[in-house]
């Protein structure tokens, strides 16, 4: 990730996190047992539709979200 993506991820990044603050109301338990530069697997336990994109807020770090192919084919 060039420069540019770095500062463009970590603006918008800030904004979901402002917005997503001031919208819900969440907390990370054992936040300082993630690895600071090692890759992990995280695993939120989907008690709604918000919980994928609150789970990325978590981190710093460039988050990578995964799904089952039908997830991407229904219709809201």
């Amino acid at each position: 990730m060039g420069l540019k993506e770095k500062i463009a991820y970590r603006f918008f990044w800030t904004l979901a996190w402002i917005a997503a603050k001031s919208l819900f109301r969440f907390s990370t338990v054992n936040k300082e047992r993630l690895p600071k530069k090692t890759p992990y697997i995280l695993a939120p336990v989907h008690r709604s539709y918000i919980d994928s994109p609150l789970g990325g807020l978590i981190t710093l770090r460039r988050v990578r979200f995964l799904a089952k192919e039908s997830i991407w084919n229904s219709r809201l």
